[in-house]
């Protein structure tokens, strides 16, 4: 039997997920999971690569927030500076420089 959900039925869905996985600031449009239910795909095919500087992420994080609450945020600019200045002289740095040739 089909019956109609309410309208804020989805957009519920995606906030509790959200919350529940602890996503909250994460950025989950209604019209992706929309297409996504249209095309009948439940599973992500290409979720992408892993990043190579997953190993320094909380780090790197971790610091950003302390400027931040310095009142010293950092711009695009000097966030990648600060992660380049994490990895220089690394393997990860290699890692990095062998992908992009790729």
């Amino acid at each position: 039997k089909n019956r109609r959900v309410s309208n804020n039925f989805l957009d519920n869905v995606i906030k509790e997920t959200k919350n529940k996985r602890n996503l909250n600031d994460i950025d989950i449009k209604q019209r992706t999971i929309e297409d996504q239910v249209h095309k009948r795909r439940r599973n992500v095919l290409h979720p992408g690569h892993a990043s190579l500087m997953i190993s320094i992420e909380d780090t790197l994080v971790t610091l950003m927030n302390k400027m931040s609450s310095i009142r010293q945020p950092l711009n695009c600019t000097t966030g990648i500076e600060l992660a380049c200045s994490l990895v220089k002289g690394s393997l990860i740095e290699d890692e990095v420089r062998e992908w992009k040739k790729t």
